[in-house]
C-alpha cells in the first residue's frame, strides 16, 4: 500500500481543476475517521462519495463491498472507487450488481462523472415527463 493521502489529494486536485463555476463543492475527509469516504463532492444536484485506492495490487471485492455499504441506496448518490492499479476480474464481473457505482482511475474520473451525470439527468427528465402525464390525466 502506498501513501493514500497523497493519492486522495491528487484526486481532489483533479476535481478542483475541472470544476464548472457553481457546479462543484468538494471536501477531502482523509485519515482514520473518514468512514470509508475519502472525498465527498457535490456535482450540480448529484452527490459523489469517492474512495481512493493507491495500492500496488488490483483492488479486490472487499473494497467494493465496503464502498457499497457506506450508505443506503439513493438515486442521486454516486459511489466512486478510484484506483491507480485497476480492479480484479471478480470486481469487474460483480460491479453490475451494485447500483450507482463507478470504478475508474484518476485519468478517466471527470469524463466518466460527466457522462454519468448526463445519463442521470436524462433519466430524471424522463421520469418527470411520465409523472407530469399521469398527473395531467388525473386532473382531467
Amino acid at each position: 500500500k502506498n501513501d493514500g493521502t497523497k493519492y486522495e489529494r491528487e484526486i481532489y486536485n483533479i476535481l478542483e481543476s475541472s470544476q464548472d463555476t457553481d457546479s462543484w463543492m468538494t471536501n477531502v475527509r482523509s485519515g482514520n475517521g473518514d468512514k470509508g469516504v475519502d472525498t465527498l463532492s457535490y456535482y450540480k444536484d448529484m452527490s459523489l462519495m469517492i474512495q481512493c485506492k493507491d495500492h500496488a495490487k488490483k483492488v479486490g471485492i472487499k473494497h467494493l463491498r465496503e464502498l457499497n455499504g457506506i450508505r443506503p441506496y439513493d438515486s442521486n448518490l454516486l459511489r466512486i472507487m478510484v484506483s491507480k492499479s485497476g480492479y480484479t476480474a471478480n470486481v469487474l464481473k460483480s460491479r453490475k450488481k451494485y447500483k450507482n457505482l463507478m470504478l475508474t482511475d484518476g485519468k478517466n474520473l471527470m469524463p466518466e462523472v460527466k457522462n454519468y451525470y448526463n445519463k442521470y439527468k436524462k433519466n430524471i427528465e424522463k421520469k418527470n415527463a411520465i409523472m407530469h402525464k399521469k398527473c395531467k390525466k388525473l386532473s382531467e
